[in-house]
């Protein structure tokens, strides 16, 4: 099939931006799958979308229609963050349409023009197909994960989003740097994010959750243990407040909720709303005989349980297994008379959040625990020699922004074995912080502490010794605040430790007292969207997951080679557009994807006006425009109308006939047009169990006369005289075109051409 250039109607267009680019009529794509809309706000799962090495993100340079998208460094706003709304998923992959969450606007070729080198901008959002992208992976991490992406056009998947030395174009693809993408979480830092070093000089892909998978609600337990342990992906957006209460006791006389326990398979994002969010005796899990877990987002829910279900068995969020794996914005509340004996003087065994035995990669940020006798255990929980051989460095974990209040030990954590970055935490009101174990390696950073106890405890090491540093922070009535700092009955054990997460990613950081400020406003789950914050933000606050910006301005008239100044009428029916040298399967309709099959001759390469196949449904005229020059206007109408509209009354119709893919024949109906003169198109004549018709526009062949030798559009006796004069080589007889008059085709003008001229004359 030939390329065909196009020029699409814009629907709506700003006066600065038309000088620019013709954008045009939106498009509705019949036939695709469209994603539901979730019937409440919720904080969206947004992206960055960074270059291969990291050092720049996609971000637009302004927020109007035609704005140019640059590639730089992640800064403080959300120029750079994009929503990716899912359209659908077909054989080519997954199609997303990518919106600005700081404008509300699409990635958008300029002019819906899906060609090579055609600049990229960001445009008001009309679901044109040229809108919507494949995200398809190109190559995977060490982990098996999805690293490097190709963004590709659903109109040419050939065609991949491109960087350009002054924007974003449209390139073939080739499989170079420039046109290869990591996708990053936006507000995501740590090793649960991109890292340009694992800790084992690999690079790692970061955690997109259920990026890829379909956004679903669960307003009920049911709903959300069906979405959460499916092997396919999901966004799982919580809408309700849902209550387990079915409790047992295990053998220790401790209570704990088996019936509240999800084993959260692979690929999910698991987000609470902003209204209703709250989770009781709901537990999420991993493990590697249950789904794994790899890739998972849990964020803006609050956590809560039953003060009596207090055993090991009760951890809220339990991660076994998994890489890659992010709890974000959400709240830990405990109980009451936290560190007393519970129920029949069973004491509180049961934590916060564990991340332990096969889990690693993980990412604990902008969370608030409270009231609570344990806060977090990492690590293998074991201190044998065989356990060092197989978790020495596992996990490796990243804490930061979050706030800690009465959670009384191991807040931030009892740490094990791995590697653990604390940041810009705030703990309160605590006994012990750090409880350094088991070959540990902490670096903690412009964190805030006070009003408790020990922030290093290092004392009661069993076997290997736990290695620990801390930089920028701030200390308020606490005891041991530095490494090495003990006492004759509970000497430090630990050691310095020469662990910097600086060298594994790039991170943002606030200074100590930033820091405990950060945490008291913004830490744990929101009730709206106003608040949402992160630690690379310069401002509070994003917008709501279905923000979208339509274009600035009324339709303006589309304009081809031989059509000039095309006005829509019929608005309610987009997929209007112009396009080139028809051929045989191309389109037909601008919101179908039927194409035609056979075309007679005298239409192909013709010029065409695409009409939407809804139209048909419209009573009225579907549009007008004006001849650019003198042309040959085509209509092809559906053979099953029975009734041809009145407008085609001064149409002649034609012998010939056009077939499509969807088996409708196509009657033809011509009509030569004069430069500069209007054609009104009319209604369809029919909407059922019909298609609308489309036009085809040709130059208009001259039509010559015979016998009108003076080419003044008539044979006349001026004709006659002016051949008489010529052949009596009178001096001012001129022929403007003597093949005219060569009536027997010779080659030569005689007196026999002036006789078949006289016997023209006279019929």
């Amino acid at each position: 099939m030939k390329q065909v250039s196009k020029i699409k109607a814009a629907l709506s267009l700003s006066a600065s931006v038309l000088s620019m680019c013709l954008l045009p009529f939106a498009q509705v794509i019949t036939g695709l799958p469209a994603e539901a809309a979730v019937s409440v706000d919720y904080p969206p799962q947004l992206m960055n979308i960074a270059s291969t090495d990291n050092s720049g993100v996609i971000s637009e340079s302004g927020t109007a229609d035609g704005s140019a998208l640059t590639v730089k460094a992640l800064g403080g706003d959300l120029s750079c963050s994009w929503r990716f709304d899912r359209v659908g998923a077909d054989s080519n992959g997954t199609f997303f349409k990518l919106c600005s969450a700081q404008s509300g606007r699409l990635l958008t070729p300029q002019g819906y023009s899906v060609t090579e080198g055609t600049p990229v901008i960001i445009y008001g959002s009309e679901s044109a197909k040229s809108q919507h992208w494949y995200v398809i992976p190109e190559k995977k991490d060490h982990l098996g994960n999805g690293l490097y992406y190709k963004i590709v056009n659903y109109e040419n998947t050939a065609l991949a989003l491109t960087r350009g030395v002054s924007g974003l174009t449209l390139g073939t693809y080739t499989g170079a740097d420039d046109q290869l993408w990591l996708l990053n979480c936006d507000g995501l830092q740590g090793f649960a994010g991109y890292c340009q070093n694992d800790q084992t000089g690999n690079i790692k892909a970061g955690d997109i959750g259920g990026l890829f998978g379909e956004v679903v609600e669960a307003s009920n337990f049911a709903d959300l243990s069906k979405y959460a342990t499916a092997d396919q992906p999901y966004t799982i957006v919580v809408t309700g407040d849902l209550k387990i209460t079915d409790l047992q006791k295990d053998s220790q006389n401790h209570y704990y909720c088996p019936a509240g326990r999800i084993y959260v398979h692979s690929n999910k994002t698991i987000i609470g709303s902003y209204g209703s969010h709250t989770l009781y005796n709901v537990q999420f899990c991993t493990s590697a005989n249950k789904g794994k877990g790899d890739n998972l987002i849990i964020k803006n829910l609050e956590l809560q349980h039953d003060h009596v279900s207090n055993g090991n068995d009760s951890i809220v969020v339990y991660f076994g297994s998994g890489q890659n794996l992010w709890v974000d914005h959400c709240t830990f509340t405990g109980h009451q008379n936290y560190n007393m004996l519970g129920e029949q003087t069973c004491p509180d065994y049961d934590k916060f959040l564990a991340c332990c035995y096969d889990a690693d990669f993980c990412t604990v940020s902008d969370n608030s625990f409270g009231l609570h006798e344990y806060g977090l255990i990492l690590g293998y929980p074991d201190d044998t020699a065989d356990i060092k051989n197989k978790y020495d460095q596992f996990p490796r974990m990243t804490i930061a922004g979050n706030k800690f209040d009465k959670t009384l030990t191991r807040a931030p954590g009892l740490m094990r074995w791995g590697y653990f970055h604390s940041l810009n935490n705030y703990v309160n009101s605590f006994s012990m912080a750090y409880t350094v174990h088991s070959g540990c390696d902490i670096y903690a950073e412009n964190c805030f502490y006070e009003n408790g106890g020990n922030v290093i405890c290092d004392w009661n090491q069993v076997t290997y010794t736990g290695y620990y540093a801390e930089s920028g922070s701030k200390f308020n009535k606490c005891s041991r605040t530095k490494q090495g700092e003990g006492t004759n009955s509970n000497p430090a054990l630990s050691k310095p430790s020469g662990f910097r997460p600086a060298g594994n990613y790039s991170y943002t950081a606030l200074d100590a007292d930033s820091a405990k400020n950060y945490c008291n406003t913004y830490s744990g789950s929101q009730s709206s969207s106003g608040n949402m914050m992160y630690l690379r933000y310069s401002t509070k606050g994003i917008p709501s997951a279905g923000y979208n910006e339509a274009p600035d301005a009324p339709p303006e008239p589309l304009t081809g080679k031989l059509v000039k100044e095309f006005t829509p009428i019929d608005t309610q029916h987009p997929g209007w557009e112009i396009a080139y040298n028809v051929a045989i399967g191309d389109k037909i309709f601008g919101d179908r994807d039927f194409t035609f099959t056979e075309l007679p001759s005298p239409l192909l390469g013709a010029e065409r006006i695409i009409t939407p196949c809804d139209s048909k449904y419209a009573a009225g005229d579907l549009g007008s425009f004006t001849a650019a020059q003198d042309v040959t206007v085509y209509i092809g109408l559906d053979t099953r109308i029975t009734a041809e509209p009145a407008w085609l009354a001064d149409f002649t119709k034609m012998r010939m006939q056009a077939f499509t893919s969807n088996e409708v024949t196509l009657g033809i109906y011509q009509k030569d047009v004069k430069a500069g003169e209007t054609v009104t198109l009319g209604n369809n004549g029919g909407s059922d169990y019909c298609v609308c018709y489309t036009v085809f526009i040709q130059e208009a062949v001259p039509t010559v006369v015979r016998g009108d030798i003076n080419q003044d559009g008539a044979c006349t006796i001026a004709d006659a005289v002016l051949l008489q004069r010529w052949l009596t080589c009178e001096p001012d007889a001129l022929l403007p075109d003597w093949q005219l008059a060569d009536l027997n085709s010779d080659g030569i003008l005689t007196a026999v051409d002036l006789t078949l001229l006289k016997a023209i004359l006279i019929g």
